[in-house]
């Protein structure tokens, strides 16, 4: 005669319960991370502007140079999106991915050249002389290109160029461009927030000195400039790698 148990129900072991939690976590974490630009920024906006707040805010920018933390953070931030760009373009060659290789050796070499201008192409390290062409035409007495002629002064002009190419990667579809290929170009909508400081930085920039107030401290928006930047290689970091590790 078969014995009868008792249904009772079945309670959620420690493991079940763990995982659940560590669910919970991340995603806690992943938002965190997400919206941590867009904080820093504010905080950023509120010390700079505010005449008490400026010097202690902005004394570091003003003494060192091109080598703040900031900047050599931004520089960095540049190099390693190089590094893993390249990875991705050898990945894509192996896959028969032609379009994806000549793309993200392209941003490669982009992102390469923007960490070598952040620092000046290591000439205040390295001590080498700048080429007498170079004196001549850049406005800082630096070896950078993007301080030479007109592009002195309108960073506003690579900021808002790097905000539309980022834009039209959100587009369904580009005619002419295979959808494999696509899909392997498009960011992540959590990058969307730290596109919308760099946008929202760069219209500061743009409409400096017309539009912001007098009583604002004279340098606030040019220092608000290196955080644009470093937000961009932030953001060239963080699409690299994951452009890296979603290649199949």
């Amino acid at each position: 005669m078969l014995q009868k148990y008792d249904k009772k129900p079945v309670k959620a072991s420690n493991y079940d319960l763990d995982n659940k939690n560590n669910a919970l976590a991340w995603k806690i974490a992943r938002q965190a991370a997400i919206w941590s630009p867009v904080v820093a920024l504010i905080i950023w906006l509120f010390l700079v502007f505010n005449p008490s707040t400026y010097d202690f805010a902005t004394g570091n920018f003003r003494t060192a140079r091109e080598y703040t933390i900031v900047e050599m953070t931004t520089a960095f931030a540049f190099l390693a999106a190089a590094l893993i760009a390249t990875q991705t373009a050898i990945r894509h060659i192996k896959f028969g991915g032609k379009v994806q290789s000549i793309a993200f050796f392209i941003f490669a070499a982009i992102a390469f050249v923007m960490a070598m201008e952040e620092t000046q192409w290591g000439q205040p390290i390295l001590g080498y002389q700048i080429p007498g062409w170079m004196a001549e035409v850049n406005e800082q007495n630096e070896f950078t290109f993007h301080n030479v002629g007109a592009a002195q002064g309108r960073a506003e002009i690579f900021y808002f160029a790097f905000i539309l190419a980022v834009a039209a990667l959100y587009l369904p579809r580009v005619p002419g461009i295979p959808p494999r290929a696509w899909m392997d170009f498009r960011p992540r909508r959590a990058l969307l927030p730290l596109l919308g400081c760099i946008t929202f930085t760069a219209l500061l920039k743009a409409v400096d000195p017309v539009l912001i107030p007098a009583a604002a401290p004279a340098g606030a928006v040019r220092w608000t400039t290196e955080i644009t930047e470093l937000y961009i290689a932030i953001w060239s970091v963080a699409y690299a790698f994951d452009r890296r590790h979603s290649t199949a």
